[in-house]
This record gives structure tokens, sequence and C-alpha cells, in this order.
């Protein structure tokens, strides 16, 4: 029997349908607010892209929208729209970067890392070290790749077979909270490298908003660095209160370390070229921070630009062989899909409408600001800038997070300018929070993992679980990110 609810095709169709009716019908809607036609319109195509992006059809949606902006827009073709997502900094940066993490991959020096980590005794001497090894290995694979699907991967592979050999069970509670928790670490550990899609991407929407900030990504890392760390901590005490309290009953006891990881990663010649090309990375986009701005240096390294940097680290990638075959071949790394396009276009999009809605032809942000200035004017720069975020980690949960992005980074960099605070270090945290969205399948790729991971993960424990890593997180923000932003503000 012809079922409407099992039919994929017409759900398509109708998710598309619904999008396209809500991009036009909003724009037609009168203006409230300081809000104008032109920010109605765009107003229309964003709230189509999300309705679309949150059920799960991305391209199609995002090049929907695209048209869309270019059509009905006062002022815009498909050709300018088109081309500003195509050219627009952060998405050429997010492509490069891709690759990049695509040759790490390659090199090998994750799976050496990962193994050389666990071969440490500490991290084996009974199941709650074994965890907290664990994310702190999450954390470092996190940093050096800057994929939090590719390293929740790794790490979940290499727990599957560490689970084998010292008998912990599939769906247990400590296996569960155990991944729930690498995943959350592959997520916020990604911002502690100067390298970092999300924190590039989050700078970018704040420069979007308001140009010409000055900040210091080293800097910018370094708070992300203790507040993922301080994560791990506030996670190792929940795991202690569970186990001593029963609530968590491990069923396994570590009775020989020394096999649980297997010693074959070397330290050899693609691991070393590895190394040295993150390092040559890392060292190029260090070097402009303490050039004086006058100087010939700082200007040739202007001329380079990021995407400059990310492209000539990769051509010498694609340059350098060994044993008869490049770090990166190119063509193979576009057929084995190094770049996810869902993100490349949804990003793309989201910045070009997102970029628009803030504009003052718009008219968004002056509305937005007189409808909560009533409320946040008397708070402190802490509380609001507490507020802007624990929001942000509230909504990220539920849609996609380079949505969530677009439309609280904005605002927390609006209110915190008005505040006399430069938003920096704040939009720097905002940025890997805003990467936490895991309680619901909609939230994120890697909520949709766990959510459908039903071998190993039950989706009680994955809502419970990821609720409690979503307040380690809140906690970690309000006693240590905030207030050394506000610090290094100042």
């Amino acid at each position: 029997m012809f079922s409407i609810k099992n039919n994929k095709t017409v759900k398509f169709y109708l998710i598309i349908g619904i999008s396209f009716l809500i991009m036009v019908g909003v724009g037609l809607l009168p203006p409230f607010g300081s809000m104008t036609v032109f920010g109605m319109q765009m107003l229309g195509v964003f709230f189509g892209c999300i309705f679309g992006w949150l059920l799960g059809i991305v391209v199609p949606v995002a090049l929907l929208g695209i048209v869309m902006a270019g059509l009905i827009v006062s002022g815009q073709t498909v050709d300018s729209m088109m081309s500003a997502v195509q050219s627009a900094q952060m998405v050429l940066v997010i492509f490069w970067a891709l690759i990049f993490v695509y040759g790490l991959g390659k090199c090998g020096i994750l799976d050496f890392l990962a193994s050389k980590i666990m071969s440490v005794k500490w991290c084996v001497k009974s199941p709650w070290h074994l965890a907290v090894s664990l994310w702190l290995c999450t954390m470092v694979c996190a940093a050096l790749s800057s994929q939090p699907f590719a390293t929740m991967l790794l790490m979940f592979s290499m727990y599957y077979s560490i689970a084998d050999k010292i008998g912990a069970k599939k769906k247990s509670a400590y296996t569960a909270l155990v991944l729930v928790f690498i995943t959350a670490v592959s997520a916020i550990g990604v911002g502690m490298v100067p390298y970092s899609s999300m924190i590039l991407m989050s700078l970018s929407i704040m420069s979007a908003t308001v140009p010409n900030i000055v900040y210091n990504i080293p800097l910018i890392c370094a708070v992300n660095l203790l507040v993922t760390f301080g994560f791990i901590i506030l996670g190792g005490i929940f795991l202690k209160i569970m186990m001593v309290t029963n609530r968590i009953k491990v069923e396994f006891v570590i009775s020989n370390a020394e096999n649980l990881v297997e010693h074959n990663a070397k330290f050899d010649t693609k691991v070393k070229w590895g190394f040295f090309y993150i390092i040559f990375l890392v060292v190029l986009m260090l070097i402009p921070t303490f050039l004086p701005a006058e100087s010939v240096m700082k200007a040739f390294f202007n001329r380079i630009g990021m995407v400059g940097m990310f492209t000539v680290v990769v051509t010498l990638m694609c340059l350098t062989f060994v044993d008869g075959r490049p770090l990166i071949d190119f063509e193979r790394a576009m057929r084995e899909g190094a770049v996810n396009w869902q993100v490349y276009f949804m990003m793309g999009t989201a910045l070009v409408v997102s970029g628009q809605l803030v504009t003052e032809q718009a008219g968004l942000t002056l509305t937005i600001q007189a409808a909560v200035n009533g409320i946040v004017s008397d708070m402190s720069a802490y509380l609001l800038a507490l507020v802007f975020i624990i929001v942000g980690l509230a909504l990220t949960n539920c849609i996609t997070n380079i949505v969530a992005m677009n439309l609280i980074i904005p605002m927390l960099t609006t209110f915190m300018m008005l505040k006399g605070v430069n938003p920096a270090f704040l939009v720097g945290i905002a940025g890997i929070v805003l990467d936490h969205g895991l309680i619901l399948p909609s939230g994120s790729p890697l909520g949709a993992f766990i959510h459908g991971n039903t071998e190993w993960l039950e989706s009680k424990q994955v809502y419970l679980y990821a609720t409690c890593a979503a307040i380690c997180l809140a906690i970690s923000v309000a006693i240590i990110g905030v207030p050394i932003a506000l610090m290094l503000a100042a």
C-alpha cells in the first residue's frame, strides 16, 4: 500500500515546497520594528533555509536559498549571491583546511598519538583512569585534526578495541558515558589550534558584524584549551560520583594493561612529515602576530593571507613523496570525500544570508537591540556574555551548529561592543560551545551519529549523558572561560 509517511521522495519535495513557501511568504509580511522590506525578504530566505536544514535537506535547500535571495531581494542577482558564497574567505579556508586534515589522516598522525597516549601506565590504572585518559587523548586528537567527526570515529574505534579486551559491555552505563563524553570533547576540542575551522568561522562571523575588530588567535585558542580541560575535569568528577554512588556499575576489571592497545604505530617518515607540516602551518599563522605593523614581512604575510597559507601547505604536501606516493593526492582526496560539501554549502549560504541580515539596510540588528536592550541593559558584562553563550548552547542542541553560530555570534558581538568589551575571546568560546549539538539528532552530525549508533548506545542514554555533558560545559564556561575572556579583553 502506498504510504506518504514512508515515501522519501514525497517527503523530500514536501520539505522543499514548505521551505520555498517560507522564503517567499515571510518576505511578503509587513515589516516590524526597525525591519525593512529588504530585511523581511532576507529573513524569509534565512528561515526557509533553517527549516530545510533542520529536516535534513542541506545542499538543495542551500542552493534554493541562494537562488531565491538573488531573485526576490532588491539589488541582488543569483550571480552575485553565488559569487559571494564561492568567494567568502571562510568558505575557502574551510575547503583547504579539510584537504589539509585529510592529509594528516593519510600521514597516520592520529593513530600514532592515540597508541602512544594509551600506552602510558597511568591511563589504565582503573576504569576511571581509562575514561579520563580517553577524553584527554580525544582532546589532543581533536586539536590536531580540527575535525570532530573524524576524531570521534577514531576514538570510538579505539574504545571498541579496548572494550573487547577488558570486557566492557555494549550499552552499559559506563560505555555510554565514555562514548558520549568522547563525542563532546571531539566537538569542543577542535578550538585549541590556530587553524581550527570553528574558530576561524566564528571570528569571520564576528568580523562581518563589526569590521576591524583586533583579535589574537593564539590567545583565543589558549582560553579554549582551559575551557576544554575544565570540561574534562568536571566530566571526571561526574563519572567518579556516578561510580561511587553505584549509579554506574563497572562490570569489568582491567587486569592486563599491556595488551589494551596494539603497539604498532611507528614514528615513520610519513608521520614525521605530518608533524613538520602541522608545525610549519602553525608557525605561518603565528609569525604575523609578532611582526611590527609597518614591516615588509608583515605586508608579505598579509599578501599570503589565511587561505594562501593553507594553499601553500597543501601544495607542498602534494609535492612531498614518501615511498613513491604524495602525502596528498588531490584528485583522490576529492574522490574520497575529503571535503564535506554539505558543510561547505550550508556554511557558505548561512554566512552570506546572515551577513545580509545584520546590515543596516535590513534593520534586524536594530530591532533585536530594541527588543532586548531593556532586559540586558542592566546586566554586567559577565552575566550578559554568559546568558548569550548558554542560550546558544541550548539552541545548538536543537538546530544545526552553523545556523546557531549565525544567530548568536552577531548578537553577542554587538552587545559586548555596546558594553565596551572586545568580543573576540568570548566569540572564540562561543565557537566551540556552539559546536556541542549532541542532545538531539538535529543538533549536529555528531549528535545524529551517536543517536543512530544503536549497537553501542541507547537513545535514553544519549539524552541523559549528552545533557550532563552540556551542563558540565556550561559550568566550565561560567567559572573558567568567561572570567578569563573578560580579563584578557580588559
